[in-house]
């Protein structure tokens, strides 16, 4: 598009003036228009990424990588969902493990929605995203079940040991959140 307005107002100067004469210098005006369009062009293409890296200007590498993890979180969820499927074609309807198929299913979907969110704007742009939303619930639910663990042990419901056990299974799903911020 550089340069289109400069030939088609060169272009756009008659052939003959209004006594019927060639209109004087018009061939040297197209030619002087030509030129400095195409020298421009190449002048300020040729030299622009010589100039950029001189000044030490940079381009956002960081949202190509984000892209580019979009993408391939994307395809690698496409593929866990394919797998999903051969695995639940495999079980009867009333197998229990179907759930854990569902699970992992809504956990995948989870993973490609973060990578996506990703490239949008910033939380202070858009508010909370509904991952972000769900991380913090999870997070708050977490909470609350190690208060009840700890609850039930001081009413002597459940002894130390399941105490741990519970305790330690609340940490592993907590920590799972942490690996994956």
């Amino acid at each position: 598009m550089r340069g289109v307005v400069s030939l088609a107002a060169a272009f756009g100067i008659p052939l003959m003036t209004e006594a019927d004469e060639p209109f004087p210098a018009r061939a040297e005006i197209l030619l002087l228009t030509f030129v400095v369009v195409v020298g421009t062009l190449l002048i300020q293409g040729t030299t622009l990424p010589w100039v950029a890296r001189a000044l030490g200007v940079t381009g956002d590498e960081r949202a190509q990588d984000r892209l580019a993890y979009a993408a391939a979180q994307d395809r690698a969820a496409r593929e866990a969902e394919q797998r999903l499927e051969e695995i639940a074609a495999g079980l009867a309807d009333d197998d229990p493990r179907r759930m854990q198929v569902v699970l992992m299913h809504k956990w995948i979907t989870s993973q490609r929605n973060v990578a996506w969110e990703e490239l949008g704007r910033g939380p202070e742009a858009i508010g909370e995203s509904p991952t972000a939303a769900g991380s913090r619930i999870r997070t708050e639910l977490l909470h609350l079940q190690r208060k009840v663990f700890i609850e039930e042990r001081n009413a002597g419901r459940i002894d130390d040991g399941v105490l741990r056990v519970a305790l330690r299974r609340v940490d592993f799903a907590e920590g799972q959140d942490d690996r994956d911020a």
